[in-house]
């Protein structure tokens, strides 16, 4: 039995599987991993393009000292408006027909909700949900993109700040509990698409007790720790 067949096998018999997902999930949905393998070449470029670095711009101090440069980059690089779940997503919609799942996801871009997930736990947030930070008025992605360039407040006139965790901002408690309590409580956890080096939220699945599954194109730093390991195209695996 290879790995592909051990993965399905163990999926028929656990009732409860939580998925662990990061950006190379919605890589085939042509929302790029700044992470990946061409992260140090995206690097550079950005910092030709704004003179900082990813972590720099996506961070909240930046947010708030140069608003108008991370919005720029917001944007054009971490908003994908027409972006649409793919078949891994929809897999792990179809498997609540028989099963208790949970997605637990490093990713902004709400395509587990649109895939039809009911129980998701959005740990950096998600774009489509944004407030101004001075009534705490909430507004929609469309609503800001017609905000732009810096979007403010219709009502008050604050910044509208986008409902996601920026480098140097704690993960909302509830998700972080949440992802934690399921992680603990249930019979399989899969982790898909991602390095599994972003803490906090990767230091959770130190935490898992269940069978451990990693499907990643890439080793991740828990590899040892997985009882089935899958270093292949996430489409190929999951079809």
């Amino acid at each position: 039995m290879n790995n592909k067949e051990k993965l399905f096998d163990l999926i028929a018999k656990s009732p409860k599987i939580v998925f662990f997902t990061g950006a190379g999930i919605s890589t085939p949905s042509n929302i790029p991993d700044i992470r990946g393998k061409d992260a140090q070449k995206q690097n550079e470029n950005l910092k030709k393009i704004y003179g900082y670095s990813y972590e720099e711009i996506v961070s909240h101090d930046f947010f708030m000292q140069n608003t108008d440069i991370f919005y720029d980059y917001y944007f054009k690089h971490m908003v994908y408006k027409d972006a649409k779940p793919n078949k891994a997503h929809q897999f792990i919609k179809d498997l609540e027909q028989d099963h208790q799942v949970v997605v637990i996801t490093q990713n902004i871009d709400g395509l587990h909700l649109k895939a039809g997930s009911t129980k998701i736990y959005e740990l950096h947030g998600n774009v489509e949900n944004n407030y101004c930070l001075k009534c705490q008025a909430l507004y929609s992605l469309d609503d800001i993109l017609k905000l732009e360039p810096i979007p403010h407040c219709p009502k008050c006139g604050g910044l509208i700040k986008p409902n996601v965790v920026l480098f140097n901002e704690s993960l909302p408690l509830e998700q972080l509990e949440g992802a934690l309590y399921h992680l603990t409580h249930c019979d399989l956890v899969i982790v898909i698409g991602t390095s599994l080096v972003v803490n906090p939220a990767a230091a959770l699945i130190s935490y898992v007790n269940a069978p451990l599954v990693i499907i990643n194109q890439d080793k991740t730093p828990f590899d040892q720790k997985a009882s089935i390991l899958i270093h292949e195209n996430i489409i190929d695996v999951l079809s």
